[in-house]
């Protein structure tokens, strides 16, 4: 919150209070503990830092071990030991869990044919759920939403793959028994197509890294996003909680911020038991999420590390550089 209010001008407090009065704790100080995608989420989920699962060297630059790490990594093999199902609905390819109980893929080819498939009616797909169809079934035909998108709009791809999971992610809450969900949302991160209400940038900017913003259009853009997610996201996670015996245990965490003074600035919100969240903290970091939930909750005996966070560049992946904290309300 401090990040986007002192770097964004948004401020997303009613979000923040909104989580909490549903019984979330937000980590007011949370910082990622890497700058990049792949870093981070191989860390969070193998609930160690980078240099303690691989001997990784700066200038090694090769990042196809992170998502071998990722797919099958610690958290994963813990759940599955203890009888979950796992369900994977990702945004960014090289994350996902093809081999999870329920896999729903997000690439534009598999989204544009079912965009085109034909429609069952209520009655049939109620009857599908319980045979065979069900997890055919389970992958919807794309809201009418998906046909408000101009033809020719650069970003239809992107637009399409984020309003499907967050469909789905809705859908997963039909789906009875224990189970991991591991979905992957990629907004505000570029490209920036929505605006604040959820409607479509008429001529959104290119690509960041390959045509540069100038600094204000970046915060425009930037924030816009931003509120349209939080404000996407929260019906979602209403429904979740109210619907959901036993109640369930929900982890939303960024896994880096935006580009500004504090990169590392992140939302860390937990929905947890009692026992989980007096063991939170405000500057806790990911990596120790789930060793505080498998500690809590399942009575493993995980120590709890020392929260740090680290740069490091695209062209130097691995050379990892402290970072300490910048907002003024969070310094030691």
């Amino acid at each position: 919150s401090d990040v986007l209010q002192t770097t964004f001008g948004v401020d997303n407090q009613p979000f923040i209070d909104a989580l909490t009065d549903l019984g979330f704790y937000v980590a007011p100080c949370s910082m990622s503990n890497y700058a990049y995608t792949p870093l981070s989420i191989a860390s969070i989920l193998n609930m160690t830092y980078i240099d303690q699962l691989k001997d990784y060297l700066a200038p090694l630059t090769d990042r196809t071990p992170l998502f071998g790490l990722i797919q099958h990594n610690a958290v994963r093999t813990n759940f599955e030991s203890l009888g979950y199902k796992t369900v994977s609905i990702i945004s960014y390819e090289p994350l996902k869990w093809d081999d999870a109980d329920y896999y729903f893929p997000t690439d534009p080819d598999t989204l544009r044919a079912q965009q085109s498939a034909p429609f069952l009616s209520q009655f049939e797909r109620m009857l599908g759920r319980n045979t065979a169809l069900k997890i055919l079934l389970d992958q919807p035909i794309l809201t009418s939403q998906s046909d408000e998108i101009p033809a020719n709009y650069p970003y239809a791809d992107h637009v399409r793959q984020q309003r499907y999971i967050l469909h789905q992610f809705q859908e997963i809450i039909t789906y009875r028994g224990p189970k991991l969900v591991f979905v992957h949302i990629n907004i505000p991160h570029p490209p920036y197509a929505f605006n604040a209400d959820g409607t479509l940038i008429e001529n959104p900017p290119p690509l960041p890294w390959l045509v540069p913003l100038a600094w204000d259009d970046y915060v425009k853009y930037y924030s816009g996003q931003v509120q349209y997610i939080t404000s996407a996201i929260l019906p979602i996670l209403t429904e979740i909680v109210e619907s959901s015996d036993p109640a369930p245990i929900i982890v939303i965490q960024g896994d880096h911020g935006g580009d500004s003074a504090n990169r590392l600035g992140i939302l860390n919100a937990y929905y947890a038991p009692d026992s989980v969240i007096q063991q939170l903290y405000p500057n806790i970091t990911p990596v120790n999420s789930f060793r505080i939930i498998f500690n809590e909750v399942f009575g493993a005996d995980y120590a709890i590390l020392p929260d740090a966070s680290y740069l490091s560049t695209q062209q130097e992946f691995y050379n990892f550089t402290l970072f300490e904290e910048t907002m003024p309300s969070c310094k030691p």
